[in-house]
């Protein structure tokens, strides 16, 4: 056999090893570095056939965050007309596009849970059913939309904030105890507001068989002076009353609030908000102040028709 011809068939099985084991390396290579966000998903087909050939041209170039942008001024004009569903779609792409923007799934989100299911509570023109179930669906759309985002971005607390308000938001089919957990989780970023600490606790005082919970938590919270706000100040009284606390565990009236005037205009405030808070003895308080401090039936601030 041609000697040449023998060292050429070795060369070309070497080149070809070599061109599997390269590929294989780059396919392993190119996965670590979409895992670690260094390098974009590539774009399927639909995308690029939403994106048009000029868009796709230019996300295939790199520039995918300045097409994201782009679109999110086409998705404002959706928004402005009432165009819910092609908002809809435009977010979803702008999202495939830049899926760690957590902007992009707030502003998405925000408008499907809270712009389009407000717009349909609000067509009185619709039959009640009509309009009840499409609130609903676009609740549920953006729900699902923070969820997505939330998976895409693990770590923000500002998209788990954002579901937890959503859940947590009396005219919008709330879950108390899933609001809590979300809010539970992004207070445990370091860069994540104060607040959630305290948001996870009203959630969880709104869920019966979670107020010890509720409780217990406020307690740990209200050794920083700056917790001691209005909210966990009603709070604390409720729960106390709610949860049998004994008398020697609890705080009395003035050592919560300061003053008698300062526990009326709370614990009114905090009445008027509903029954979905514990409000044991929290009427009857009102109605000992009212006549403890002299007040006339025309500056009461309990509301007409209180029992």
């Amino acid at each position: 056999m041609n000697r040449g011809f023998v060292r050429g068939g070795i060369c070309v099985l070497v080149l070809l090893l070599v061109g599997f084991f390269r590929v294989s390396y780059e396919d392993s290579v190119h996965r670590d570095f979409r895992e670690k966000r260094l390098i974009p998903e590539q774009l399927n087909a639909s995308t690029r056939e939403k994106l048009g050939q000029r868009g796709a041209f230019i996300a295939l170039g790199g520039l995918r965050s300045l097409v994201a942008t782009w679109r999110s001024f086409v998705a404002l004009e959706h928004f402005t007309n009432g165009d819910w569903v092609e908002l809809e779609k435009e977010y979803d792409l702008i999202t495939t596009l830049s899926p760690h923007n957590e902007y992009h799934w707030a502003t998405g989100g925000w408008h499907l849970a809270y712009n389009a299911s407000g717009y349909f509570q609000q067509q009185q023109g619709m039959l009640p059913q009509q309009r009840e179930r499409l609130t609903k669906s676009y609740i549920r759309r953006g729900r699902q939309f923070f969820e997505d985002g939330i998976r895409n971005n693990p770590e923000s607390w500002q998209l788990k904030s954002k579901l937890g308000n959503l859940y947590a938001d009396e005219e919008r089919y709330p879950d108390y105890e899933k609001a809590a957990e979300l809010f539970l989780s992004a207070a445990e970023s370091d860069d994540a507001l104060d607040f959630y600490k305290r948001a996870a606790i009203y959630a969880l005082a709104r869920v019966p068989s979670r107020r010890q919970e509720a409780y217990d938590r406020l307690l740990v919270e209200w050794q920083s002076p700056e917790n001691r706000l209005p909210m966990m100040q009603a709070l604390r009284f409720a729960l106390q009353e709610n949860l049998n606390v004994p008398a020697e565990q609890r705080l009395m009236m003035k050592d919560i609030f300061g003053s008698p005037r300062e526990a009326y205009f709370h614990l009114s405030n905090y009445y008027r908000r509903g029954d979905s808070f514990p409000q044991d003895k929290v009427l009857e308080s009102l109605k000992a102040l009212e006549e403890s401090l002299k007040i006339p039936a025309e500056r009461s601030r309990i509301p007409p028709g209180a029992q």
